[in-house]
């Protein structure tokens, strides 16, 4: 049977069989096959097959790239090319492993999706590995797990695309599956939306703006990366191994370290090694909420219990029955509250605010604090009885001085991970060094953030050290304000980066928003995108700079508003 064969950057994504059927392809999610590339039009082409032949003909009007030449009609031979932006498709006459079978869903459309043998997605363990929100965290699949924004999936995403039970990933006697629980956007295996599908180990999930991937799960895989956290040094090795040691019991866990060390990303990753790891795990800032309101948070409160509460209301000791409870900064939970903690530990039963009868919770109880809990006890701020029944096991993660030797593993992994889609962009060997040799007072977090900012700021496709600003640098000021005034112009054309110390805010946006454009293009959805603006302060900056939404990219400097004239707030 013939097939498509699509890639992005020389990777093979999917391939789909042509059954006879017209087959249409574009950007919108109306067509049989979305290729998600800006370059590529709503509706791009059409295959149709007339007599024993295939013809592809173009529905964007300006022509589609097969062999390099622009067509508006082309009958396709064996192992023609079709350009699709940062994408492109090949045309084969032979189908290389396909099943026979195709999987029907509710609109008629059939989804197929190559597979591996069955007995090696039966044979090898499967983790999911989440990418939501700038993060990425690993389960482990059992029989089967439900993806969706509600508290009792197994893969919880939050995500404003993502509907309550969005799509199940099945194990079943002849390989996995995905199956789409008639949600409001979709569920998509690369380019293709699916409805029910076989998909083989290494296929990634797209739910919203998630990515969800299946990957072989072995429990020796390498420790630079565990669960979502990257290290190879002998301390983060042997966090590692007591994740592994403890995950399996119920015992109590306490995180210790400074800011920016990762612990909620340790207690996740104690979660996902339990048997809980598919039930709720429910992370708590004690340090967020206020005084008034924190028992409401925890232990839930009956409908009229105080002013306000006009309906019954499960806290996060419910929510996370059966599951992992995170409490993060436990340190900063008040004194009064944590007799009724201990209580709920001690026990296991929990009593809403207002109501007269306990209820029991099954809940694994996970806290982190960057405070010293011993101290805290010393000086009457903490109780002590609580203290040894949280730290059954302690856990103390080392800042990112004491294991340098993991730097560099975090900067490629950050790179990676922030880097514009389809840019492979790399790190001057003046900026690396720099990177090293840096003391990283706020940790892992910071490190991070260095990475996004440097970026976003950077002038060509590698990050030099001219580039670089760590957070030390925005807030100094004095001499070295007005040094770095005289000597840096961010609208000069020879300029390498921005310098933010003393130059005015709205001098900076400009400058990055003019970058962004020259790097992405001038279309607002896109740039609006990239830098975390709605689309409406996207096209009013356009238009201050005098720039054309879908025109040429700005060339020179960013141009400045009129002498005098308020720019309009940024909408958030």
């Amino acid at each position: 049977m013939p097939e498509l064969i699509f890639f992005r950057r020389s990777e093979e994504l999917m391939r789909v069989a042509l059954d006879g059927r017209r087959l249409t392809v574009g950007r919108a999610a109306a067509n049989d096959i979305l290729v998600p590339d800006p370059s590529v039009s709503r509706q791009q082409f059409a295959l149709e097959l007339e007599g024993a032949a295939w013809r592809l003909r173009d529905l964007s009007g300006r022509g589609t790239e097969v062999a390099g030449n622009l067509a508006q009609e082309r009958s396709l031979d064996d192992g023609i090319d079709i350009g699709l932006g940062q994408w492109r498709a090949i045309f084969s006459l032979s189908s290389a492993g396909f099943t026979d079978e195709a999987t029907r869903g509710a609109s008629g459309r059939d989804t197929v999706v190559q597979t591996t043998a069955a007995s090696e997605t039966r044979a090898v363990p499967v983790r999911l590995i989440v990418r939501a929100g700038g993060e990425e965290r690993t389960l482990p699949l059992g029989r089967q797990a439900t993806i969706g924004s509600a508290q009792s999936c197994e893969v919880r995403i939050e995500d404003p695309f993502v509907s309550a039970m969005h799509a199940r990933i099945e194990r079943r006697d002849h390989g996995l599956a995905i199956v789409d629980l008639q949600s409001r956007n979709g569920t998509f295996v690369g380019s293709a939306r699916i409805f029910e599908a076989e998909v083989p180990i290494g296929s990634t999930l797209r739910v919203g703006e998630a990515e969800v991937v299946l990957a072989r799960a072995d429990r020796d895989q390498p420790l630079s990366s565990f669960e979502g956290m990257v290290g190879s040094t002998a301390a983060m090795r042997k966090v590692f191994d007591t994740i592994e040691r403890v995950a399996d019991s119920n015992a109590a866990v306490s995180i210790f370290g400074e800011s920016g060390t990762g612990k909620e990303l340790v207690a996740r990753a104690v979660h996902a090694r339990s048997s809980r790891a598919s039930k709720p795990f429910v992370p708590v800032n004690c340090g967020a909420l206020s005084k008034e309101l924190v028992e409401s948070e925890l232990f839930g409160h009956e409908k009229g219990a105080f002013t306000g509460a006009e309906r019954l209301r499960r806290g996060a000791f419910e929510e996370a029955d059966t599951g992992t409870l995170f409490l993060d900064e436990i340190g900063e939970l008040p004194l009064g509250l944590q007799a009724k903690l201990l209580r709920a530990l001690e026990l296991g039963e929990i009593k809403r605010v207002g109501a007269t009868r306990p209820i029991n919770t099954d809940v694994r109880v996970v806290a982190a604090t960057n405070r010293d809990l011993r101290a805290e006890v010393k000086r009457g701020a903490f109780r002590e009885d609580l203290y040894w029944r949280l730290c059954v096991v302690p856990l103390q993660l080392p800042p990112l001085r004491a294991r340098r030797g993991d730097v560099r593993s975090l900067l490629q992994h950050f790179l990676k991970l922030y880097s514009p889609q389809g840019a492979a962009v790399t790190l001057a060997a003046d900026a690396e060094r720099k990177l090293l040799d840096y003391d990283w007072p706020g940790n892992v977090r910071e490190l991070k953030n260095t990475v996004h900012r440097s970026l976003l700021l950077r002038r060509g496709e590698a990050i030099e050290a001219a580039d670089l600003l760590f957070d030390r640098d925005l807030h100094l000021g004095g001499d070295r304000a007005s040094e770095s005034d005289t000597a840096y112009d961010p609208f000069s054309d020879d300029t390498s980066c921005v310098y933010i110390v003393g130059k005015p805010l709205e001098r900076i946006e400009d400058e990055v928003f003019v970058k962004t454009c020259r790097r992405l293009g001038t279309r607002a959805s896109i740039v609006a995108r990239a830098l975390g603006q709605s689309r409406g302060a996207a096209y009013r900056r356009m238009e201050k700079l005098g720039i054309t939404p879908g025109g040429e990219p700005p060339e020179g400097s960013a141009r400045r508003a009129a002498p005098g004239s308020e720019s309009e707030p940024e909408e958030q």
